[in-house]
């Protein structure tokens, strides 16, 4: 199948102007059913958990693979990824990768760092991540959305900061785009719970 997908890809990109940008968006997604010998997932239900990686600019599925849904999401992304990269024709393609925060771990990271590709990672709020985000100026923040009937507000920074996983040795810092959200108490959620999506960009 992995030969008939490449053919695929190579006929589609022959016959259609792609351009250079492949985007590879990973991505898992728990499916519910009752099948008897279907495994319980993270949420409590039976259910399968595909996941696949998908060029973003043209719709294409590079690679998938089907998975018991207690299969942790984050298992094996970086091979999968490969194979996704390997589905391409031979061209100087400008990868970038993006996902949640399946792919939040030092050898996925420093792997695309050391192809040149970029990426764009959701993280996990660690204890040094969350204290390099308080250092922000509370004037650096601006509304994004306001959420209906005055229930709340979400907002970002356009001012980021440059932070080291530290689950890692890496070469690199990263640079973090934030967003954090307010209710109608006037207290900040990423003060109480962490901030609602942190975007990892190297």
């Amino acid at each position: 199948m992995r030969e008939v997908n490449r053919r695929i890809v190579l006929a589609y990109t022959e016959a259609v102007d792609t351009g250079l940008e492949v985007t590879l968006d990973v991505d898992a997604q728990l499916v519910e059913t009752s099948k008897s010998e279907a495994m319980y997932c993270y949420e409590g239900y039976k259910a399968f958990q595909p996941i696949e990686v998908e060029w973003a600019e043209t719709k294409l599925v590079l690679a998938d693979e089907f998975r018991e849904g207690n299969v942790p999401a984050s298992k094996d992304i970086k091979r999968l990824v490969n194979v996704a990269h390997e589905a391409l024709p031979v061209k100087p393609w400008q990868v970038k990768v993006r996902s949640d925060s399946a792919a939040y771990d030092q050898d996925n990271l420093d792997h695309w760092d050391q192809k040149g590709w970029r990426f764009a990672v959701s993280a996990d709020i660690s204890v040094p991540l969350r204290a390099a985000i308080e250092t922000l100026p509370e004037e650096s923040w601006r509304v994004w959305k306001e959420e209906r009937e005055g229930k709340g507000s979400f907002e970002s920074s356009p001012k980021s900061r440059t932070f080291r996983p530290e689950n890692g040795s890496t070469r690199k810092t990263a640079r973090i785009a934030m967003w954090r959200s307010r209710y109608g108490n006037n207290r900040w959620r990423c003060l109480q719970m962490g901030i609602s999506r942190i975007t990892m960009w190297w």
